[in-house]
């Protein structure tokens, strides 16, 4: 599915049309025609880096290789929850055999990249929790913001999120430079 050309009709009319937008006007303009192009487009700004390296074929592995990275967040959070390698392995893969997900990382769209950023995130918040280094709050708020430029349904992450990062930067003794 990932090498056929795609059929789905939000990547025949909304990402891949503003990825070759992009690439034509060397510019991250909204398209005129696409009200969709208004929204943040991190995952169709990617999709045109790849388009411009190796066609149509490329923007359409964008998506499997957040699903890759995804299920190492995955493990990496399983693992830092405490999780032994075994029962991680395990997590990973009951996550990757749900259908919706496979349906969802087999057609270029961008919630595969909001998935990954907040996951990311999520580990960031973690570390932090277990090592009090703000540098991992610092990386956590980058890649929330990741998810942000990426879809706006982010704020569901967000707001969690943001109940362990707002105490974080509240702990520290320069906390207007924090926040």
């Amino acid at each position: 599915v990932m090498l056929a050309p795609t059929l789905s009709w939000d990547a025949m009319k909304e990402e891949f049309p503003l990825a070759r937008y992009y690439l034509q006007f060397h510019a991250l303009d909204p398209k005129p025609d696409l009200i969709y192009s208004y929204f943040p487009q991190g995952t169709e700004s990617i999709f045109a880096l790849t388009l411009a390296l190796g066609g149509q074929t490329a923007p359409q592995l964008v998506t499997p290789l957040f699903f890759a990275l995804s299920l190492l967040a995955a493990w990496i959070l399983a693992r830092d929850c405490g999780a032994d390698p075994d029962a991680a392995l395990a997590g990973v893969v009951l996550a990757a055999s749900l259908p919706a997900l496979h349906w969802t990382v087999s057609v270029p769209k961008t919630d595969g990249g909001v998935t990954l950023f907040l996951l990311v995130s999520l580990a960031a918040a973690l570390r932090w929790r277990a090592q009090s280094e703000f540098k991992c709050v610092q990386a956590g708020v980058l890649f929330l913001a990741c998810a942000f430029a990426t879809k706006d349904l982010a704020v569901l992450g967000a707001v969690p999120l943001a109940c362990v990062f707002l105490p974080a930067a509240w702990r520290q003794p320069r906390r207007l430079r924090a926040f």
